[in-house]
């Protein structure tokens, strides 16, 4: 093992050196001309591997080799070589960095467009319907409806919308409905102010094919004539949007 002490490792390593490259020229700084068996004994290294370090040490201009005698002897240059390095180094650094912001930039703009992609969701049958009840009931908030007559002519679904409703009561959940197949008679009014359900009325000569919830940052859009198939669209700006038309339309109606 090497007995000497290297006091400017960490200042060589910083300028650019490995660990290994800065103990060769320091000895060879304090020390040279020295072979490589010198070097070798000094700096603890590998005979095998100082050769190689030495020549690394050349062709960064930081070293040279006398050849004049029997035995090669190497020498340190001066360490002004460091500056040119370290210059070089920062120059690569700059244009990695350079590199490197606008990969972060491209990917930052790629994220923010996968993050604002709205996660839309289909379902076949009733399990779409299923699904929207659960989370109107997991969220808790409430709701908006435009709302569809082909439940009244599905047995099943009847008694799902019904159940719900029950449900919407229990956890005090309100909603808004515009219709267009239910008249507001005395007893319609009475029915849907114990279902917690404020309701208008839309004239319109075709019945509304398609039932559409909004609920928190959510539309489901259900077609509840044959087949019934439900998109679940989680999205705020789409959810804002059916939003602004709902109270539109809502304003608009007695």
């Amino acid at each position: 093992m090497s007995t000497h002490n290297f006091t400017h490792t960490n200042a060589l390593i910083g300028a650019g050196l490995s660990e290994s490259e800065a103990r060769t020229y320091e000895a060879l700084l304090r020390f040279g001309p020295l072979s490589a068996n010198s070097l070798s004994r000094m700096t603890a290294i590998k005979r095998t591997l100082t050769y190689k370090i030495l020549n690394d040490l050349m062709n960064k201009n930081l070293a040279t080799k006398d050849e004049s005698r029997p035995i090669i002897r190497f020498s340190a240059l001066e360490p002004l070589a460091l500056i040119d390095q370290a210059q070089e180094k920062l120059a690569e650094n700059e244009k990695r960095l350079a590199d490197i912001s606008k990969s972060v930039v491209n990917i930052m703009t790629e994220f923010n467009i996968e993050s604002q992609k709205p996660n839309v969701r289909f379902f076949s049958g009733v399990s779409g319907l299923k699904q929207i009840y659960k989370e109107i009931l997991d969220l808790g908030q409430n709701i908006k409806i435009i709302s569809s007559p082909f439940t009244l002519d599905d047995p099943e679904l009847g008694k799902m919308v019904t159940d719900q409703i029950r449900a919407q009561v229990r956890a005090e959940i309100n909603a808004r409905i515009i219709s267009t197949h239910i008249l507001h008679s005395a007893e319609q009014i009475e029915k849907d102010r114990t279902n917690l359900v404020i309701r208008k009325r839309m004239k319109s000569e075709q019945p509304n094919p398609a039932q559409v919830i909004l609920y928190g940052n959510t539309v489901g859009i259900t077609t509840l004539n044959e087949p019934t198939i439900t998109t679940i669209i989680e999205s705020e700006h789409i959810s804002k949007m059916f939003t602004m038309l709902f109270e539109q339309l809502w304003s608009t109606l007695p």
